[in-house]
């Protein structure tokens, strides 16, 4: 009896040959199925990606509608490089501060005029309010932009004054502390002012009218009741982090079918040369994107901002569309960006570097401008039998550089509207 089961268990132990090829076949089976897994994976966290980012807008839109303002702000990695610039995987709240009136009831603003230009010719006047030391945040952003701290000013240069009840509006062009001479170039008397000599807590704001041929001499040396609508800016929150190795791609995000405005290629105009910026090594002082929205709902502005804290709006001509990828894959050149060494950028290997532009694993990410609604679309494929995936720049340009932005701007038009097209319809 004890031999009989000392020879059942000797045969149920595996043999080194057996073992072996269980081990081979085991390794085979993961060579096989371990690229669909890490595909896979890797497409789950594109898509966690632009969930993510999907969600940010939807709570910067709802805090907007809440409070009457505000928005996101989608930071670009940083400003040393094309690629840093291209690039963000971090997203900001944003938030419009209420109008400033003044810190006391009733603030006046004292309206100085310098006249430049001809009789029936206002464009050339120099526009100036002074204010008391009582607008205690006037007296702050002036002390500030003083001492060359301008990112951290209450009212800063492009902020919008309105005057009066006719609702005159004017951009901040200058903050400063006034001086006597400034005084009597504006146009105002000293029996205006507390003393003979202006005290230098008067604050100088310089303005331009936002309506053509203003005659405002009319108006120097009156009193006028103002508001003034403060930039917009980042919230006071924790910002969101888009999962590693994803990021958003902004040299071909922007506004409209075509739109890549948020590109340094575009804001700099440049779309060949790599002599000069954007693609030099010499640092420009790109900052965030900025997209803001209204009381109902719609994207009312869309900026660029800058490090020393002026920003740029950009018209709203149409959706914005947002492009989400693989990070470090954004290139440092535009042909690099069309794949143009590449016989089929469709068909490359996940590990090859493939532009996101092109990469059928990236989603776009699309908030319709008239009423704030966020869609995601997965890339499809634009091509049929009478298309190629990269557009043909248009030969009747001559100059290289807006023939190869007509080129580019055609190829992003080209996947957009193919994947936005899908998932209108249903189909993506």
């Amino acid at each position: 009896m004890s031999r009989c089961i000392q020879r059942s268990f000797r045969r149920s132990a595996l043999t080194l040959v057996e073992l072996m090829v269980a081990l081979t076949i085991v390794s085979i089976l993961a060579a096989i199925s371990l690229p669909t897994v890490k595909n896979t994976l890797r497409d789950q966290k594109l898509a966690r990606a632009a969930g993510l980012l999907r969600s940010a807008i939807e709570e910067g839109r709802a805090r907007s509608i809440a409070g009457g303002g505000g928005g996101v702000i989608i930071d670009r990695l940083g400003k040393d490089s094309i690629a840093q610039r291209c690039s963000s995987n971090r997203i900001r709240f944003a938030t419009a501060p209420k109008p400033y009136t003044g810190d006391i009831a009733l603030e006046l603003a004292l309206i100085g005029v310098n006249a430049g230009g001809t009789p029936d010719d206002f464009t050339d006047d120099t526009i100036a309010l002074w204010f008391r030391s009582s607008a205690l945040q006037l007296t702050r952003s002036a002390s500030d932009l003083s001492s060359g701290t301008r990112f951290r000013t209450l009212i800063n240069y492009g902020d919008e004054v309105l005057l009066g009840d006719a609702g005159l509006r004017f951009t901040i062009q200058t903050i400063d502390f006034g001086t006597a001479t400034l005084r009597a170039s504006d146009g105002l008397p000293a029996a205006l002012f507390a003393a003979p000599n202006l005290p230098p807590t008067w604050v100088r704001v310089q303005v331009v009218a936002n309506e053509q041929n203003l005659n405002m001499l009319r108006f120097r040396g009156t009193q006028s009741r103002f508001s003034i609508f403060r930039s917009p800016r980042p919230a006071i929150a924790m910002p969101i982090e888009m999962p590693q190795d994803t990021m958003i791609d902004l040299s071909v995000s922007g506004l409209g079918r075509y739109g890549n405005q948020f590109s340094p290629m575009a804001i700099e105009g440049n779309y060949l040369d790599v002599a000069i910026a954007p693609f030099n090594s010499v640092s420009v002082d790109y900052e965030s994107v900025m997209i803001l929205f209204g009381a109902r709902g719609e994207v009312s502005r869309v900026l660029l901002t800058w490090s020393d804290g002026s920003q740029t709006d950009l018209p709203v001509i149409g959706d914005i569309h947002l492009l989400v990828g693989r990070g470090g894959e954004v290139k440092t050149a535009p042909e690099d960006q069309l794949e143009d060494t590449d016989p089929n950028p469709i068909a490359d290997d996940a590990d090859d570097g493939i532009t996101p532009l092109l990469d059928q694993e990236s989603i776009w990410v699309t908030i319709k401008s008239r009423t704030g609604e966020i869609v995601t679309s997965n890339w499809t494929d634009p091509t049929d039998d009478s298309t190629s995936l990269i557009a043909t720049g248009n030969t009747a340009i001559t100059d290289l550089d807006l023939r190869q932005q007509d080129r580019i701007q055609r190829t992003i038009g080209r996947v957009r509207a193919s994947a936005v097209a899908s998932s209108d319809i249903g189909t993506n």
